[in-house]
């Protein structure tokens, strides 16, 4: 976790109220709001722009965006995954720990048609990105945990039926090629 400094408090501050003025993030109602999601992001380690584009609360409780999901993993030092497969119809990832394969994750597009996700505009457009989505936080709650930093890890959509990502969140540069 990292150390907040009155100085840092006082700047979260000052980006929060101009951030909640701004208008630019639709999710945010209050400056409060936007002051919560930048000590999230504080305590995680990211920026105030990562904090205020990725952080979403949901019902009281942090959703992260699947970019930052990825980074951190990828960054612990710890933990590491590959995508095993990635299509419009499913994406296969497996997890690694300490460089050692520790599990698998799958999410199917039948899954998502189960949890009436698949008829989702978003997930229509993306569907590939979808389903890199939910396997990645899946899994990374079954494997890395606290690559999260001890934060419960859902992305967009996973805690509420009202949330929907303005656009797709991760890119194909977060993958590891599939060996």
């Amino acid at each position: 976790m990292k150390e907040l400094t009155e100085g840092d408090f006082r700047m979260l501050q000052a980006i929060a109220k101009t951030a909640a003025a701004s208008g630019y993030f639709a999710d945010l109602k209050s400056e409060a709001q936007a002051l919560m999601k930048l000590l999230i992001g504080h305590e995680l380690g990211l920026t105030a722009a990562q904090s205020l584009m990725n952080i979403n609360i949901v019902q009281g409780r942090p959703e992260l965006g699947a970019n930052i999901i990825a980074t951190r993993i990828k960054q612990s030092g710890k933990y590491d995954y590959r995508v095993k497969r990635r299509d419009a119809q499913v994406c296969e990832i497996e997890f690694f720990e300490n460089g050692e394969p520790v599990g698998t994750y799958a999410f199917t597009l039948d899954m998502a048609r189960r949890a009436g996700l698949a008829e989702r505009p978003i997930w229509k457009q993306y569907p590939e990105a979808m389903l890199f989505n939910r396997a990645l936080s899946a899994g990374a709650r079954m494997y890395c945990p606290d690559a999260a930093a001890g934060l419960p890890v859902y992305v967009e959509g996973e805690i509420s039926e009202s949330v929907t990502p303005a656009m797709p969140v991760v890119s194909d540069m977060l993958e590891a090629p599939a060996v």
